[in-house]
This record gives structure tokens, C-alpha cells and sequence, in this order.
């Protein structure tokens, strides 16, 4: 009995055949198929684990809220008052280290006036000022404030063994800043160091600088 169409071309195509060329490409087209399915995938993959990008926003409150911060922080830094006396601490700590070494005094002397004489390589003369009234003149040697040459002036020594050192140099603004100057009504002021205070003032365009014991 003779087949039908249909079962012709069914026994045709089990029959046949593909070259081993033809099995070779054929692999080559399954397995680049495989690659880029797995390309495709992954990155959907991914994204299906991560937070979606609007829950990872701040809130816009937060938002306003660090805006205002940075503002008044921005204000409060440009408006911080100054320092009115910018380098008394810096003066105060100068002074303070040279009068704990107590090295050798240049001149043992205990008149003022000629212990103003002895300074001969300074640009300036010793003055007197109100707030020396109680100082004693033991000596003095060549020093220097803010590398600006100075006298470093010591007391006599005190019932108990201490001393007091005084500093007198060359008023310059643009060095020393501004400083209280007692002529125009201002008064001295202190600042401390090392347990040392010190009592700084111009005066007839001097610079004092004066430790206390404290």
C-alpha cells in the first residue's frame, strides 16, 4: 500500500543527516545563544535584589534640614569675633620661657638710669610706666620679643628667691598687634603660661611684658 505524502516527508527528514561541518556550527550557534542569555539575565538579576532608587533617596526634609546647617554654620564661622589682642598669648609664652631659664644677666645693676645706659646696641631707651611702680631693678640682658631685639630686665631677688622678669621693646603694631595702650585710657592686659602670668601694656610707645607669680 503505498505511504501517504505525510509519511514520506516524515521518513525523509529522519533520514537525514547533517555533515559533521554542519554539527560543528550548529554546537557553536547553541552554545552563543547559551552566553548571551546568561548576558541578558544577570543584570536583571541584579537589579531585582537592589533597593529601587527612589527608596535610596533622602527624604526631602532631610534634605532642607542639612541645607539649613551648612548655612548657620557658614554664618556663625564668618561672624566668630576676633581676638582683639591677636598675639598676647604668643608674647606671654615668650616671656614665660625666658624667665624659667634665668640665663646670666648682661649687667648687675640696680639704678635705672644707668641700667638704661648699659643698652647701648638697642634702637630705643628703657622707659618708665605707671604699672612699675613696685618693681625693683636687679639687672638686665639683650634679648629679643617676636625676634625683635629687646631688654629682658630681672628683679631684684625676692624674700622667697624668686624673681620678676620685665620686657621692654620697640612698640611695632604690625609685629606685636594691637596691643592696650594705658595713653589712650585702656588697661593692661594678663595672660597665663606655664603657671606663669604674664602683664602685657604699651606705654610711651614701649612694649612691657611682666610676669606675676601666681
Amino acid at each position: 500500500m503505498s505511504k501517504s505524502l505525510k509519511s514520506e516527508l516524515q521518513d525523509h527528514y529522519q533520514s537525514a543527516k547533517l555533515s559533521e561541518k554542519q554539527l560543528e556550527r550548529l554546537s557553536s550557534l547553541q552554545k552563543l545563544n547559551h552566553q548571551n542569555e546568561m548576558v541578558e539575565v544577570e543584570p536583571i538579576t541584579e537589579l531585582s535584589h537592589a533597593m529601587p532608587f527612589s527608596k535610596r533617596m533622602l527624604p526631602s526634609w532631610a534634605l532642607a534640614c542639612c541645607f539649613v546647617l551648612a548655612i548657620i554654620s557658614l554664618y556663625l564661622f564668618q561672624w566668630r569675633p576676633e581676638e582683639p589682642w591677636p598675639k598676647a598669648d604668643a608674647i606671654a609664652a615668650e616671656v614665660v620661657y625666658n624667665h624659667l631659664k634665668q640665663r646670666p644677666l648682661d649687667f648687675v645693676e640696680s639704678d635705672f638710669r644707668k641700667l638704661n645706659q648699659s643698652f647701648v646696641q638697642l634702637d630705643f631707651k628703657l622707659q618708665n610706666s605707671a604699672l612699675l611702680d613696685n618693681f625693683i631693678y636687679g639687672g638686665g640682658r639683650y634679648c629679643s620679643l617676636l625676634s625683635i631685639p629687646a631688654a629682658q630686665i630681672r628683679s631684684a631677688k625676692g624674700i622667697q628667691g624668686e624673681y620678676e622678669t620685665l620686657y621692654q621693646v620697640d612698640y611695632r603694631e604690625s609685629i606685636f598687634g594691637n596691643l592696650p595702650k594705658l595713653l589712650e585710657g585702656e588697661t593692661s592686659i594678663v595672660r597665663y603660661h606655664k603657671g606663669v602670668a604674664v602683664e602685657i601694656w604699651v606705654d610711651k610707645g614701649i612694649l612691657f611684658a611682666k610676669t606675676h607669680s601666681i
